[in-house]
């Protein structure tokens, strides 16, 4: 794979040591491929959290200047990126939304001690190795794959079940939490298939789901992938029910699937907090929205992760990441997304947990679960 490196760093000083008086936070957003839309929204997030702190003070009394790598969702240009970041003398990274990315740029980042805030990696081993310096802003996958399996077992029994993934490592993770948890219930899927990287035609594998004779299709797949294959499974005249995991949660899917594929298709998802009144939250999207920004895609955990690792440093009186990690690994911080703290691996602790959504009018919204596993759909 060809890495374009070549102009991703965005800041003043390229490889050299901060300026005094002044604090690098690292920002690494997928700014390329198939995740770019989630990435500049991450981006404007985290832009926006360090300009916040900066017009209070700053840090211990240092302003904050950002630098910004895009990690492409790649495992080696993630590598590369923290790899820059490192050199650069950064106190703390942000972003690493795919796990691909997130976990081979966690071992750099843990052997220059340096925290790391992945802000959308779901996968369990990102945070199960031990590490002292990573942490996790969003759930688990392993959590999302009990909460599928959960609906599945539910509203289809003992009725064939297809499992499909696509070749991303999260994706390929959660479908096997998936498989798992239904064998756990004492179920097994009848299809089990893996979708070829940038695979665009599905004529196969639809006619073996046919065959199979399945009556739901889980497939742990990214926006792309996920909305042409449903939206070529419907169109074959095969309505049968379909659940994505949340990596098609991008607004490419309701583009691709098309309105009624993509309503009639359940998403695992973290919590609209958007909905949920809480007044420093809702200043913030007032202040996105008045500059023109699309407020759909900002990564909100994101920006309170931002306020936790400034919480944590000004408690430690030190930006070293050895005298703030213990503190995030310890205490409380108070967010936009309410009260979180990091558990001893380094998963976030507060409101944070999978629940169910579907699209409408191409947005995004959370339906209640318990009515869901009786069939029915309640949107909060």
């Amino acid at each position: 794979m060809m890495l374009r490196l070549g102009a991703v760093v965005v800041a003043t000083g390229l490889l050299a040591a901060p300026a005094s008086g002044e604090v690098l936070i690292g920002i690494t957003p997928s700014l390329t491929g198939a995740l770019a839309t989630s990435g500049e929204g991450e981006k404007q997030t985290l832009e926006q959290a360090v300009a916040d702190l900066n017009a209070k003070g700053g840090v211990l009394g240092e302003k904050l200047r950002t630098v910004v790598v895009d990690d492409q969702c790649d495992a080696d240009a993630a590598v590369l990126a923290a790899r820059k970041l490192v050199a650069e003398h950064v106190a703390a990274v942000f972003g690493h939304l795919c796990s691909s990315a997130a976990v081979p740029a966690s071992d750099i980042y843990e052997a220059a001690g340096i925290p790391m805030f992945a802000t959308w990696s779901v996968d369990p081993r990102l945070t199960e190795r031990g590490l002292r310096f990573v942490f996790r802003l969003a759930g688990r996958s392993d959590q999302e794959g009990a909460l599928v399996a959960e609906l599945l077992a539910v509203r289809y029994g003992d009725k064939p079940i297809a499992v499909i993934h696509d070749a991303q490592m999260a994706s390929v993770g959660l479908s096997g939490y998936v498989r798992t948890e239904l064998r756990r219930r004492g179920l097994m899927e009848v299809l089990d298939a893996e979708l070829r990287q940038d695979q665009v035609e599905f004529g196969d594998l639809i006619a073996h789901l046919r065959e199979s004779r399945a009556v739901a299709l889980f497939c742990a797949c990214f926006s792309q992938q996920a909305g042409l294959l449903v939206r070529q499974v419907w169109e074959s005249g095969l309505k049968i029910a379909t659940v994505t995991g949340n990596g098609a949660s991008e607004d490419t899917f309701w583009i691709l699937a098309g309105a009624d594929v993509a309503q009639a298709t359940l998403i695992p998802q973290l919590p609209d907090w958007t909905r949920a009144h809480m007044p420093e939250l809702t200043a913030l999207i007032v202040r996105f929205q008045k500059d023109g920004v699309d407020t759909t895609n900002l990564t909100y955990q994101a920006y309170a992760g931002v306020q936790a690792w400034a919480q944590a440093a000004e408690r430690a009186k030190s930006t070293h990441g050895t005298d703030v990690a213990p503190i995030l690994h310890e205490q409380r911080f108070d967010t936009v997304i309410g009260s979180i703290g990091f558990s001893e691996k380094g998963d976030i602790v507060g409101p944070v947990q999978w629940v169910w959504n579907r699209w409408r009018d191409g947005v995004i919204w959370e339906v209640s679960t318990e009515p869901l596993l009786r069939g029915e759909i309640v949107e909060k």
